[in-house]
């Protein structure tokens, strides 16, 4: 898909290019963060679920 699409401005100038690889550096990087909270919170859950799941089976 071509990025003019979602642009207002053409693509003038190199500094216009650079902003765009910028950006979507910042966002692959809030898409690695994103998936490693979210693996973080499922191992939570993991954990709890096993606790609770030990516990019913102790009482």
């Amino acid at each position: 898909m071509n990025y003019r699409i979602f642009r207002s401005q053409s693509i003038m100038t190199i500094n216009d290019l650079a902003q765009i690889g910028s950006h979507n550096k910042r966002m692959k990087t809030e898409r690695l963060e994103r998936k490693t909270f979210n693996e973080m919170l499922n191992k939570s859950k993991s954990i709890v679920k096993q606790m609770f799941l030990f516990y019913n089976i102790l009482i």
